[in-house]
């Protein structure tokens, strides 16, 4: 019994640790972020509004991720998302490939297309 106990804390916590270095990040922005429905300044040159149509929203917390991660991709210098309309917004470089934003946007139940 003396050997027991100890041992199967030292395993638990050997698991514990195997599983918070697999852990993926977590896509979270804080509640305290406002997210904008719209792009409300004007595009510069060099640069490009891109739309997303984003399956798997259903709250303000999904808006939240979705802005998160459009404002992760090196470039990207504003994005909206609208919850209503299903719509995800982004400005960026105009050589910035649509497919990096893409890839951004498919992460947990979330799946994006990009509008024409």
């Amino acid at each position: 019994m003396k050997i027991v106990l100890p041992t199967l804390i030292a395993a638990a916590g050997v698991w514990l640790g195997f599983v918070a270095l697999r852990a993926r990040e977590p896509s979270y922005v804080s509640p305290a972020v406002r997210v904008p429905v719209r792009i409300e300044s004007e595009v510069r040159p060099g640069r490009v509004l891109r739309g997303f149509d984003v399956e798997g929203m259903c709250c303000e917390s999904c808006t939240r991720k979705l802005y998160g991660a459009l404002l992760d991709v090196e470039g990207v210098s504003e994005a909206a998302v609208d919850l209503e309309a299903e719509t995800v917004w982004a400005v960026a470089p105009r050589a910035l490939p649509v497919e990096r934003l893409l890839e951004a946007l498919h992460f947990e139940e979330y799946s994006a297309v990009a509008r024409e």
